[in-house]
């Protein structure tokens, strides 16, 4: 889903995404970073560790400036979670895929479903549950039941860094499916990106099959 180059900040490799190839990826998980993130995952080594493993943008002038003093860094373009968020929904467009929306305020929430649905013609859900700061949420199974009987195209996940990080670091080994077989019972391959639980609107979103 990315390419080369990748520009380490810190420990944290950065580098670009294909909204194309992320469609069409079977699983896989994009964290946009910004310089806050970078600063505490020096200071977070498990932090530090999750946002190794997964794809990693650049979400930030701050850390877009970083990043071009690097060599090859101005080959890897700024790209936030809302942005992704922009271009991946207006992929969905008319083909039927749905969407689930996990994070915010209940009022929020709502609002973004509304927005979604509004602007991209989808079909959308949305859950707010409590998320504790090392990213486990309240009745986790019955978070995860209601993941499972939605089956969505598309999961959007915003509990703030870290703790949605934390969460789908966790939880993406349940939804992850291997040989075509969701492991334990979760019947659904999602690609997630991550973004800032601020924006009201659109916060984050992957795609799941």
């Amino acid at each position: 889903m990315t390419t080369d180059p990748k520009i380490a900040i810190g420990r944290v490799p950065l580098g670009k995404v294909d909204v194309d190839k992320l469609l069409s990826d079977d699983f896989a998980v994009v964290m946009p970073v910004n310089s806050v993130m970078i600063v505490n995952a020096s200071k977070d080594a498990r932090f530090c560790e999750i946002l190794g493993k997964y794809h990693t943008t650049v979400d930030g002038q701050v850390l877009k400036w970083l990043v071009n003093t690097k060599e090859g860094g101005r080959l890897i373009p700024k790209t936030s979670g809302s942005s992704l968020v922009f271009d991946l929904l207006s992929r969905l467009q008319g083909t039927g895929r749905t969407v689930m929306l996990i994070g915010g305020s209940k009022t929020n929430n709502a609002l973004a479903c509304a927005r979604i649905s509004e602007s991209y013609g989808v079909d959308v859900q949305g859950l707010s549950p409590m998320v504790s700061a090392s990213g486990v949420a309240d009745d986790e199974d019955a978070l995860l039941e209601s993941i499972a009987q939605a089956r969505p195209d598309v999961l959007l996940v915003a509990f703030g860094a870290p703790k949605q990080e934390f969460w789908i670091d966790r939880v993406g080994k349940v939804l992850r499916a291997v040989d075509g077989q969701a492991v334990e019972h979760v019947p659904v391959q999602p690609v997630v990106v991550v973004q800032k639980a601020r924006d009201a609107h659109f916060v984050a979103v992957g795609h799941g099959c």
